[in-house]
C-alpha cells in the first residue's frame, strides 16, 4: 500500500493503519537516531519522540515519500536533543540536501546507516531488559535467603558427599565443581572459584555488571549505559560448560587430575 494511501487511512482515524507507518518505518528511523547521535538510549526515546510528534502534526502529510518526511521530522528531534544536552564535541553529523520535490533526504554522510544492524522489534528489547532487570532483583531478595540456607544448613549437611555421576561412572558430569566454586566465591576466592567451575564466575560477573549498570542507568548517575542482553551471553555460557567438563575430565581421565 502506498503511503499516501496509508496516511489517508490514519486521517480517517484507521489505527491499524498507523501501527503499519510505525512498523514499517521504525527501524529506519531508530538506525538514523543511533547514527546520529551515537547514543543507543536516547536513539530510544528519540525514535518515540519522532513518531509522536508524527501523529500529532504530520498526518495531513500529503506527498508519497514517508520516509523522507519521518526522517525529518528525526532531524529535528535530533538537533533538539543536542540543544537539550548541550554537549560540547557531540556534533550531529550533516544531514543536508534536498530533492527536486523539496523533501529532504539523507546526505552522502549518511548512507552508512544502513550499517547497522536491523533493530527490529526495538521495544521487545527494552521489555526483555525490563523483565530481567526486575527478575534480576527478585534473584538477589531470594538469592540473599538463599545464600543463608546454603551456608548453614547445606554445606554442613555436604560434607563428604560427591557428585552421583562421579560416583556411579568415574568422571566429572558438567555442574561438578559448582558447589565448591560458589563457596569459594563467597569466602572471597574468585580466582579458586574460576578453577573449580568458571561458569559460575561468568554468570556472577555478567548478572553484576548487568544489574549494577542497569541501576546506574536508570538512576541518571554518571551517564553511564546499562549493560544490554545478548544472545552471545547465553552462548558463552553454554561454552564455558562445556568446555569445563571436557576439560576437567581430560585432567581427571588422563592425568588424574581431580578438583
Amino acid at each position: 500500500m502506498s503511503d499516501r494511501k496509508l496516511l489517508k487511512k490514519v486521517r480517517d482515524g484507521d489505527k491499524e493503519a498507523l501501527s503499519d507507518i510505525i512498523k514499517q518505518y521504525y527501524a529506519d528511523i531508530f538506525r538514523f537516531c543511533l547514527y546520529m547521535i551515537q547514543n543507543e538510549e536516547d536513539s530510544y526515546d528519540i525514535t518515540q519522540e519522532t513518531f509522536l510528534k508524527f501523529m500529532k502534526y504530520g498526518t495531513s502529510y500529503q506527498r508519497n515519500n514517508l520516509k523522507g518526511y519521518l526522517l525529518t521530522i528525526a532531524r529535528n528531534c535530533c538537533f533538539d536533543y543536542q540543544q537539550r544536552k548541550k554537549e560540547t564535541g557531540k556534533n550531529l553529523r550533516s544531514y543536508e540536501a534536498e530533492n527536486e520535490n523539496g523533501i529532504p533526504k539523507i546526505s552522502e554522510n549518511t548512507k552508512n546507516i544502513q550499517q547497522y544492524p536491523d533493530i527490529c522489534g526495538t521495544d521487545k528489547m527494552k521489555e526483555m531488559e525490563d523483565y530481567l532487570y526486575l527478575t534480576g532483583w527478585i534473584f538477589l531478595l531470594t538469592g540473599s535467603i538463599g545464600i543463608y540456607l546454603y551456608l548453614h544448613i547445606i554445606i554442613p549437611n555436604l560434607q563428604g558427599y560427591t557428585c552421583v555421576v562421579y560416583r556411579l561412572f568415574g568422571f566429572y558430569c558438567p555442574g561438578c565443581g559448582g558447589t565448591r566454586a560458589v563457596s569459594a566465591l563467597l569466602a572471597g576466592h574468585p580466582l579458586s572459584a574460576t578453577w573449580y567451575h568458571p561458569l559460575v564466575t561468568y554468570t556472577v560477573v555478567i548478572f553484576g555488571g548487568f544489574m549494577l549498570t542497569q541501576t546506574l542507568a536508570r538512576l541518571h548517575i554518571g551517564g553511564i549505559k546499562g549493560w544490554k542482553f545478548h544472545e552471545w551471553h547465553l552462548y558463552a555460557a553454554v561454552a564455558i560448560m562445556i568446555g569445563n567438563f571436557i576439560l576437567k575430565n581430560i585432567l581427571l581421565l588422563g592425568f588424574h587430575i581431580s578438583l
